[in-house]
């Protein structure tokens, strides 16, 4: 199949847009050579992008592609235009549930999306079905097909990359798709605050959403910015949101700033390179676990228990 879109954003051109100024370019900060932050002024289209990011390898490149095209594409389409209807204060009051589930799904795919993620879920794909070998098994036993090896090991060890990287972007797809996460988002109460009066413009990142480990609580919240001027805030209680809003522009820019750019991974990203120095002190210092690196700990975590309750003679639960 012809043009293939192998050019994978882990943030999408419409995201990084919001930062571009009237030459259509953004201010990217970066740490090429060691610890300097460089800044370089690039189109969105040219950052914040791996080829191949989310390809499947030793496949046919319809297939190799699949996840991209068929699945994220879709999704950051769907929120393009879901962000447009947010900003607009006149159009905002005829935001449909589809499209606040667009922007929920996009949300939820940029906690999971980022090149630290993806290597994370196929690195340890195959070591998860190797340590679940004794409960794998049975199933495997019961689904196998003509030809295949008796012993789920022999087959995992004749198994290619295709196989454990196609289950690696099926494991993704699941998580972006997952209702629970989804769902408590959706249910919260959503505001866009602007900043204009800041001194300073917000920044963001490739790890540019902020939230809390659990979504119930009543503090629970999720923040990230939508443009240099904008912020886009999902709070379980209204109280939260009020508490926000009462303070100062530029302190709760700041803050946010420091915050996002001090979770970031490759790269920061502005609408001019004034706050060099800022970034340059907090770039990378305050990393938080990833959805992915949460769940992958739950996972050996819950699998610890199953082996200390085998060995207990308590079963696999």
């Amino acid at each position: 199949m012809p043009n293939q879109p192998f050019k994978h954003h882990f943030l999408p051109v419409f995201y990084l847009k919001q930062w571009a100024g009237a030459d259509g370019c953004l201010v990217q900060f970066s740490k090429p050579h060691g610890n300097k932050v460089v800044p370089n002024r690039k189109h969105p289209d040219g950052t914040g992008y791996i080829n191949r990011l989310y390809a499947i390898s030793g496949v046919p490149d319809d297939e190799a592609v699949r996840f991209e095209r068929a699945f994220l594409s879709p999704v950051d389409s769907k929120a393009a235009e879901a962000l447009v209807i947010m900003r607009d204060e006149h159009a905002v009051g005829n935001f449909t549930a589809k499209q606040r589930w667009a922007w929920v799904q996009f949300l939820t795919s940029l906690m999971t999306r980022m090149p630290a993620d993806i290597a994370m879920i196929k690195e340890n794909v195959k070591g998860d079905w190797l340590a679940g070998t004794p409960d794998l098994q049975k199933k495997y036993s019961e689904l196998k097909a003509e030809g295949d090896p008796e012993q789920v090991l022999d087959f995992i060890k004749a198994s290619d990359d295709a196989f454990f990287e196609r289950g690696a972007m099926a494991i993704l797809e699941r998580i972006i798709r997952q209702e629970t996460v989804a769902r408590a988002i959706c249910s919260m109460h959503w505001s866009v605050l602007t900043v204009e009066r800041s001194d300073f413009k917000l920044l963001t990142s490739d790890r540019p959403i902020l939230y809390t480990p659990h979504m119930m609580g009543k503090d629970s919240h999720l923040v990230v910015p939508i443009s240099s001027t904008e912020i886009f805030l999902a709070a379980r209680e209204r109280s939260f949101s009020r508490r926000i809003r009462a303070r100062s522009q530029s302190h709760l820019a700041r803050i946010l700033n420091g915050a996002v750019i001090g979770n970031a991974t490759r790269y920061v990203f502005g609408s001019d390179d004034r706050q060099l120095p800022f970034v340059q002190r907090h770039m990378g210092t305050k990393p938080v676990p990833s959805l992915i690196e949460r769940l992958h700990r739950l996972r050996l975590k819950r699998m610890q228990g199953i082996r200390m309750r085998q060995l207990r003679g308590g079963g696999d639960g």
